[in-house]
């Protein structure tokens, strides 16, 4: 059974190491190597601190997206907000792609199909299906729609 040493008996390790210098103990080396790992953590942890800081790395680097890759902005914020004017024509889309989607996981239900379209599909369906019944409400959800208009494109590339 192994056993993790605490700072302080490491501490004393340390000192009891440097002291008895026995350089053929296969145990001290081993206890001294544990030691230079644990006291080369911190400067480890300091160093790519400060290299990340120095070559300006950010969280996410999303300079390199086009806009034609989040979809006109549905697939990057899907709290995307719908003027009060295209809510009519987005419900009109809402249901078609709800139908679309239903329509093409029933027939691959029963034949096969490209997996990821079906993965797609279904998810289409299910988000068009939950702002539809939001709509039946008389609610406009823009996370429901944002979602079943991102599903659909992403549904159409596979």
């Amino acid at each position: 059974m192994k056993q993790s040493l605490g700072k302080t008996q490491l501490v004393r390790a340390t000192e009891v190491v440097c002291l008895h210098r026995v350089s053929g103990s296969p145990v001290l080396k081993a206890l001294r190597d544990h030691i230079a790992a644990y006291l080369a953590l911190p400067l480890l942890g300091s160093v790519i601190v400060l290299s990340l800081s120095l070559s300006g790395a950010s969280g996410a680097d999303l300079s390199v997206a086009t806009s034609d890759y989040f979809r006109g902005g549905a697939c990057y914020d899907f709290n995307l907000r719908h003027a009060k004017e295209l809510h009519d024509e987005l419900s009109i889309r809402v249901r078609d792609y709800f139908e679309e989607a239903n329509t093409f996981v029933v027939a691959a239900q029963q034949g096969h199909t490209a997996q990821l379209r079906f993965d797609w599909a279904l998810e289409t369906r299910d988000w068009c299906g939950v702002a539809v019944g939001f709509m039946k409400d008389g609610v406009w959800d823009d996370e429901a729609v944002n979602r079943c208009l991102c599903f659909r494109e992403y549904m159409t590339e596979y």
